[in-house]
């Protein structure tokens, strides 16, 4: 309920494991709720220790600030519109050629036990 923690990776009888949004090998098309700038939020191994992951590949001219709220954009394997978490920290990026903000997950995936499984959405599969 919170916000998005990750997708489901492995099943089996009465369980499924879940790469979390913190995760190094996820890539989520991404948007910021109040500017609409996308981008793409992945994890970092440095990042993962504190439950945190990074918003890439924002415009250099973006307005994104601490305390905007990032959501999906439907444009990844996610349904438009879940909440990922809240910027709390923007930098630019080790190129030079844009930003990148650090945002915190609306969900705890370090203590998450229960998660809603969404397995259909108005545009699946749609690029």
């Amino acid at each position: 309920a919170e916000g998005l923690v990750g997708y489901i990776t492995e099943i089996s009888l009465n369980s499924a494991m879940v790469t979390t949004i913190v995760d190094v090998n996820i890539n989520i098309g991404a948007a910021n709720n109040a500017t609409r700038d996308i981008g793409i939020v992945t994890g970092t191994v440095d990042l993962a220790q504190d439950a945190m992951c990074i918003m890439e590949y924002l415009p250099r001219d973006s307005e994104i600030k601490v305390g905007d709220v990032i959501i999906t954009s439907g444009s990844s394997i996610f349904p438009k519109e879940l909440v990922i978490g809240t910027v709390t920290n923007v930098a630019t990026s080790s190129l030079g050629n844009s930003l990148e903000a650090t945002i915190r997950p609306a969900a705890d995936v370090r203590t998450v036990k229960d998660v809603f499984v969404i397995t259909d959405f108005e545009g699946q599969g749609v690029e």
